[in-house]
């Protein structure tokens, strides 16, 4: 005789069939028993038609007392399916998921098993990349994505089917791309939208994103795909269901600032949907007169105030994508995370929490609630947390807990909810938050707390309970096993994360999250840039502190080590998209195309680096904002003056709020530059009007980080354009002096590095347009070169042929843990003329190596080494390889006194580690 596994134990199911003599029925009942569930009720469907959510619901609640953990169904017909899938938040699966969880000995991810025709993205766990979208259009998309049923995670493992972003270089894709045993497909929003828009899987064979292309070619390609999108029709579901959203009227607040495309969708979406938009311009245009709904995603702008004001119903992309997924209307109020977000309640490192025992939906609800109090959760248990919310008191995480109480509080999901609510920080201890599982009764699970002070179905129903058609119990075992989960095989992007590895494996890896813990388990690294001195400062990994435990891959990327996209040559005038009459432009989008046709540099993505020169790394959040800023730099008045026609020929109404809303803030800018330069002599006016005083291409490093929106624009008037990385006409660099940063030192191959300038020429110029100085506006610039940079160098800045060229170094070996990165030095050893930059594994063969096979005078095989005894194996494995040629090895400190210089000294530098 067997001892019965425990798999199922403490959960209780209900099994919805048309018979309990079919198969299945008898078949799922019985693995059920097999492994301890504690209770298994057979519902039989008596054919009710499906009801109203709010009646769906009452009836509901009076079938079922106490929880349900999960329901098996072979199909999505049956009466209070939207009620429990999507309000109630109790996983529907079919009957295949029992007996894989058997097969298994885990509890296996239960959106894979829904059979809910409409869920086309289950099998699928896509990652949502935060470093291409803004936080509006990450809610957007990943709305879109949870309810077509995918798992959308914010770590990436070998369980990742996508990856979706409009950046060639996203770091997500540099992160996986060397790894050749993925399967990973990358692709544009549009397969999402797509998605959404037919209800059914498309290929992504169009929507796939070409890393080998070029950042223009991928935004063409997008651009054609949304036109695509806004000539098809929204399909409303898969089957005949009247408009949801009839005689409703939205007003899509300013703060959601998507890009037009994603308006136009959005718009299509409610009218399709039977509902209508009434477009703004202001927080004062807002009228219940004029519509009943405001969907807005924080509660900290102007709209939301006025809205109150109006009695409008106010909620996120969250309320949005539940409707769409109960096909019915559902105030904004009924749910907390319907509402728009407020300040946070909890500092990161006050909450780092972890979640165990729950299933499916319920562990993103879980998620959301941290995201919204401003904590940070991991799926990964350590001492780094501090608390642990559970279901149900068993299982390793919550073991571990009781023996750290010391550090970590358990609580239940109710004191996130009450936190949330009442906006302020609870006591976790108190006996209600300590009652686990919170609730025996189904109307009390998690997700019933709405927004309002009373919900609106009342808790005397639980007392009025009906008994169920059939209960079957499972005898039950004190022992306490918990429910084990698929655990993926994870790519390390950040090792030792949280530390020492945990002893606790994750019983909850396979569900998304907002903030998950990064994954473990392949050397792959992402250098992070920054201006420090790379003599000082290492730019391979950055260790988080306490402080930052929980945050992700892309948080980290995005805050810490943002990549810049790739560049944009705007030079040629065919390379903007044609914009179509039939969808309005957002300004940046409109700027683009007016500047591209102009043969203007434009700065719609980060500017390309000289040509063959990889990108660069940024080294902050703060370092994305500006460069956000300068894209408000190279406005021209063409820009303003449609600007202008529009207002003229009262044609407003034509565009969308956020693209009125920033138009008017250019326009400001725009007058108060001109008000300033009215300011100075009639005739310093008259040259700024005909002609550029300065003509700067400049770059930064070190220096000028507080320009603010109305000083790049008066710069840029007198001929001063500021970019945040070297582009391909850069011709400045400005810095406080001579510098090892990597644009520093790209900056030397520039064609020609007219001016290496002082901050100071910045700061006097500004202050001469804002009557703060009696200097004259032509300042000497010669008062304001870098003492430190001899004009000689400057001078062979103008040579045809770059350093590496005409030393004939043109094939460099790098070693795999060169310090900065081996993408930034390749970037810059590049941009100094190398043509093949040839990365050596960590165990590198002779077969690995790459010979420099220019000229004779030049090195047979050059190597830049961070350690002798790499040198040392270098020059043996090139003696096997050929034992004529001569063999240069050399410091990463020799390239920066060649490129000081510019000028390679093979012969006699003490940064010569090996010559043959």
């Amino acid at each position: 005789m067997t001892l019965r596994k425990s798999l199922f134990q403490h959960l209780t199911f209900v099994v919805v069939a048309k018979s309990e003599s079919e198969t299945w029925v008898r078949r799922a009942v019985e693995t059920l028993r097999e492994n301890q569930a504690h209770e298994c009720i057979v519902h039989v469907e008596s054919g009710i038609a499906k009801l109203p959510l709010p009646e769906a619901k009452r009836k509901l609640l009076q079938t079922f007392g106490h929880d349900v953990h999960c329901i098996i169904a072979q199909n999505s017909d049956f009466w209070f399916y939207e009620t429990a899938a999507f309000d109630l938040l109790i996983p529907v699966v079919k009957p295949e998921w029992v007996h894989a969880c058997a097969t298994t000995g885990r509890i296996t991810r239960a959106s894979c098993f829904s059979p809910d025709p409409r869920h086309v993205l289950k099998n699928c766990q896509i990652y949502l990349s935060r470093h291409a979208f803004k936080a509006a259009e990450y809610a957007f998309y990943s709305g879109m994505i949870t309810s077509l049923g995918g798992a959308c995670i914010d770590y990436l493992s070998s369980k990742t089917t996508h990856i979706v972003t409009i950046d060639v270089r996203d770091p997500a894709i540099l992160a996986v791309a060397p790894i050749t045993q993925l399967n990973i497909k990358y692709v544009l929003p549009t397969w999402i939208m797509e998605s959404f828009q037919s209800e059914t899987e498309p290929s992504e064979e169009k929507h796939l994103l070409n890393t080998s292309a070029t950042q223009l070619e991928c935004s063409r390609k997008f651009h054609d795909l949304l036109q695509e999108l806004d000539t098809a029709d929204v399909r409303v579901t898969a089957g005949e269901r009247p408009p949801y959203l009839a005689s409703y009227t939205f007003y899509l607040s300013l703060d959601l600032a998507l890009p037009a495309s994603c308006y136009t969708f959005l718009i299509n979406t409610i009218k399709t949907a039977g509902g209508d938009v009434q477009r703004h311009s202001a927080a004062g245009d807002l009228s219940r007169s004029d519509g009943d709904c405001l969907l807005i995603q924080n509660s900290t702008c102007s709209e939301y105030q006025t809205g109150r004001r109006e009695k409008l119903q106010m909620g996120n992309f969250n309320w949005f994508f539940a409707m769409w997924s109960t096909q019915c209307y559902i105030a904004a109020d009924a749910k907390l995370l319907f509402q728009p977000q407020g300040a946070p309640v909890f500092n990161n490192d006050e909450l780092v929490l972890a979640y165990t025992n729950f299933l499916g939906q319920q562990r993103n609800y879980i998620q959301k609630l941290v995201s919204a109090l401003g904590g940070i959760s991991t799926t990964e248990f350590t001492r780094k947390n501090t608390h642990l919310v559970t279901g149900l008191r068993c299982g390793q995480k919550y073991d571990a807990a009781l023996r750290w109480k010391d550090t970590c509080v358990v609580v239940n999901h109710v004191w996130l909810e009450d936190c949330l609510k009442q906006g302020q920080k609870l006591d976790p201890n108190l006996p209600t938050y300590q009652q686990i599982p919170a609730f025996n009764l189904l109307s009390k699970r998690l997700g019933q707390s709405s927004a309002r002070d009373n919900f609106e179905i009342s808790s005397s129903v639980d007392e009025d309970m009906a008994e169920t058609v059939v209960t079957q119990n499972a005898n039950t075992n004190s022992e306490q096993v918990p429910p084990a989960n698929e655990v993926d095989e994870d790519i390390e992007m950040y090792s030792n994360f949280f530390g020492e590895p945990s002893e606790l494996e994750d019983d909850d890896r396979d569900q998304l999250s907002p903030t998950l813990s990064p994954v473990v388990s392949s050397p792959t690294k992402i250098p992070e840039f920054s201006d420090e001195p790379l003599e000082k400062k290492e730019l391979s990994m950055r260790q988080p502190s306490d402080l930052e435990t929980g945050r992700t891959l892309i948080g980290i990327a995005e805050m810490k080590m943002e990549l810049t996209t790739p560049a944009v040559e705007a030079s040629a005038p065919e390379a903007a998209p044609e914009a179509e009459n039939t969808a309005p432009l957002s300004p940046e989008t409109q700027v683009h195309e007016l500047q591209a046709s102009a043969g203007h540099l434009v700065q719609a993505t980060p500017s390309p680096l000289p040509p063959g020169s990889s990108q660069l790394m940024s080294s902050s959040s703060s370092r994305r904002a500006k460069e956000k800023a300068t894209l408000k730099l190279h406005t021209d008045m063409e820009a303003l003056n449609e600007f202008e026609k529009n207002l003229r020929k009262k044609r407003t109404a034509n565009l969308l709020p956020e693209e009125v809303r920033k138009l008017k803030k250019l326009k400001e800018v725009e007058d108060k530059v001109k008000e300033l330069l009215e300011n100075l002599s009639p005739e310093t006016t008259s040259k700024v009007r005909h002609k550029r005083l300065y003509n700067m291409r400049a770059v930064c490093t070190g220096c000028c980080d507080q320009l603010d929106d109305l000083d790049l624009a008066i710069l840029t008037k007198l001929g001063v354009e500021i970019s945040t990385e070297p582009a391909a006409n850069s011709n400045t660099i400005i810095a406080p002096k001579k510098m090892r940063t990597a644009k520093f030192l790209i900056s030397l191959s520039f064609h020609p590095l007219t001016y290496a300038l002082l901050p100071n020429f910045i700061t006097d110029l500004l202050e001469v347009v804002r009557g703060h100085s009696t200097k004259s506006i032509s300042l000497p610039i010669e008062q304001y070169f870098i003492p430190d940079i001899d004009p000689d160098v400057l001078s062979k800045t103008h040579l045809q042929s770059k350093l590496f060229g005409r030393a004939g170094i043109t094939t460099i070996n790098l070693t795999s843990d060169i310090p900065g990165g081996q993408d930034v030095i390749s970037s810059i050893l590049t941009a100094h003329g190398a043509k093949t930059i040839n990365v050596l594994p960590a165990k590198f063969q002779s077969t690995d190596i790459k010979p420099n096979e220019t000229r004779k005078d030049a090195p047979t095989y050059f190597l830049i080494a961070s350690k002798a005894s790499q040198a040392k194996k270098f020059a043996k494995s090139c003696r096997d390889l050929n034992e004529s040629g001569s063999v240069l090895v050399v410091e990463w400190n020799w390239c920066v006194e060649s490129i000081f210089s510019l000028k390679a000294d093979t012969k006699r530098s003490k940064y010569i580690v090996h010559q043959s």
